[in-house]
């Protein structure tokens, strides 16, 4: 399992929301943009039973009072509805927040999971789009373990993912888990790269990007991660169409780690450099963990 802690200070900021007998729960928000921080919540008063989830709810979509902190949602967000069955929270938004993708799209997951897995009998919590699945991630039910916050570096996104290698004998993929900190203006697919670059931390397996590559150019939406190789990367690309192959999906197993990416297409001056389109990994070729 994938795990994603988000380090960010947490700002509290204690109100009512009415009602004699109530507990503390956390609304979770993007911090505002300015803040840099990555996750911030407001401390609020409810009731400490499931009457609670629609009024967490409705503080979630509502705008935050506090400056520092902004909605997660893209504008015109509503609930549809939700239904709590055997611990797992089904929360349905309109389709204003299937428009979400990327890093947009997981934390406004988050904002909604950590927010709701405080509330009595909820254990995870599922996000739909008028009724369907939200497009351009991986996994749909969210649960509080999933997410660590930290206060002491506030700008500071950590992932901890499984890397693909080539196996020193050619005979498939390693796989290893490493934790791997996104900083401001860096991208989780970036990073993801870079740790590639600095190869396995254990054989047998073996390093495959070699040193002196240009930069890649590396974008996400919907689901897909599009990569745009230069003249040095295409050059470092094997002849041989099976350890192609295993450098080639050691990219992409290793990218589709990553909440937002399900697809990778690899481009060199604008052809796929294997197949005639976006890539789904495949673990089979791996042979190891």
């Amino acid at each position: 399992m994938r795990r994603w802690l988000f380090m960010s200070a947490l700002l509290l900021v204690l109100s009512a929301c009415g009602s004699s007998r109530t507990e503390d729960c956390v609304i979770y928000y993007r911090g505002a943009e300015e803040a840099g921080g990555a996750l911030s919540g407001a401390a609020c008063a409810l009731p400490p039973d499931q009457s609670s989830i629609l009024p967490a709810l409705e503080l979630l979509l509502a705008a935050p009072e506090d400056l520092t902190l902004r909605s997660p949602f893209p504008a015109g967000t509503k609930l549809n509805g939700w239904t709590l069955e055997g611990g797992r929270l089904t929360v349905d938004f309109s389709e204003q927040y299937g428009k979400l993708y990327g890093i947009d799209l997981t934390l406004a997951d988050y904002c909604v999971a950590l927010t709701l897995t405080q509330l009595e009998g909820v254990e995870e919590v599922a996000i739909t789009v008028a009724g369907g699945e939200v497009p351009g991630r991986s996994r749909q039910v969210f649960r509080a373990g999933d997410v660590v916050l930290e206060g002491d570096e506030p700008q500071m996104l950590v992932l901890d993912v499984q890397l693909s290698f080539p196996l020193e004998d050619g005979s498939g993929l390693g796989t290893e888990y490493r934790e791997i900190r996104v900083g401001e203006g860096e991208t989780p697919a970036g990073a993801v790269l870079q740790a590639l670059r600095d190869g396995p931390t254990s054989k047998p397996m073996a390093a495959f990007l070699p040193a002196g590559l240009g930069e890649v150019k590396a974008a996400v939406a919907e689901g897909l991660c599009t990569l745009e190789l230069d003249e040095s990367w295409r050059q470092a690309l094997p002849q041989e169409p099976e350890d192609r192959a295993l450098v080639v999906y050691a990219l992409v197993n290793s990218l589709a780690e990553l909440p937002a990416v399900d697809r990778v297409l690899i481009l060199s001056e604008g052809e796929p450099v294997w197949g005639s389109g976006p890539l789904e990994p495949d673990y089979q070729l791996s042979l190891t963990s």
